[in-house]
């Protein structure tokens, strides 16, 4: 992937980039990734040691820091759902569930019905004033409509 052109064109135009936590970071098939995105031994070998879902490395031209963010069930699933569980539940979700429903059906999904309420309500309360969830050619939903001044 390192030598297409699409590839360089997102190194070269992409200079801050957020690292997770890989204890598998010195694996010789995956060692050569993270040498081509630029890290150094000291920043490998802090990737190689941090937590998963906890510690992050961020890499700009004003520096490197590792950083944690701690996210409740919650707002993991909702920011950050990304096991190999969790993707195949959404892709399966995405070709059933409409689009204004996904995000408190995922929830309802993973047994957070608190959350899935509380999240209706809000969308409820965005349609009261005027607000809609649509789908832009993009695919990401966005909530258009009424805005305050």
């Amino acid at each position: 992937m390192a030598k297409t052109a699409a590839w360089q064109a997102i190194q070269a135009n992409v200079p801050t980039k957020i690292f997770l936590a890989n204890p598998a970071i010195y694996d010789k098939t995956i060692r050569p990734f993270y040498d081509d995105m630029g890290l150094n031994d000291a920043e490998i070998a802090m990737l190689q040691q941090a937590q998963a879902r906890r510690d992050y490395l961020y890499k700009s031209p004003l520096g490197t820091r590792l950083f944690q963010v701690s996210l409740s069930r919650l707002e993991r699933l909702l920011c950050a759902a990304s096991t190999l569980e969790e993707l195949a539940v959404l892709d399966e979700m995405v070709e059933r569930v409409p689009l204004e429903a996904l995000p408190s059906a995922w929830l309802r999904h993973w047994g957070e019905i608190e959350g899935a309420e509380q999240l209706e309500q809000a969308m409820q309360y965005g349609q009261k004033e005027g607000m809609e969830c649509e789908e832009v050619e993009d695919g990401i939903p966005r909530l258009v409509g009424a805005t305050t001044t």
